[in-house]
């Protein structure tokens, strides 16, 4: 129960930040993040097989994908090229995930 208090509040607290950002408080101002997070959290080590991963690897999933879509967008790509991309590597490291489990369960 803790864990859900604590994962309300700090929703709470992005909804604040966000909407201080922005300067309105659109209920669709955070429309397709959950590619973003996901990406986060796999390209970081996390298994989506649960029960491995680790917050430091979700902080470096989350700057290697921002460094490549910030690339992406200096490059003048467009934005389902960016998707498709992100998309990608999040296939990429689950193959990779499914190759490693394979390899320590033989």
């Amino acid at each position: 129960m803790a864990v859900y208090a604590l994962s309300g509040l700090l929703v709470a607290c992005g909804g604040v930040i966000m909407t201080a950002w922005l300067g309105v408080a659109a209920p669709t101002a955070a429309d397709d993040y959950e590619l973003d997070i996901i990406a986060a959290a796999v390209i970081g080590g996390t298994s989506l097989f649960g029960g491995e991963g680790s917050v430091f690897g979700v902080v470096l999933g989350a700057l290697l994908m921002q460094v490549v879509r910030t690339g992406m967008v200096l490059l003048g790509l467009p934005t389902y090229l960016q998707i498709g991309a992100i998309g990608m590597m999040i296939m990429l490291m689950v193959l990779i995930d499914n190759v490693r489990r394979r390899r320590l369960s033989e």
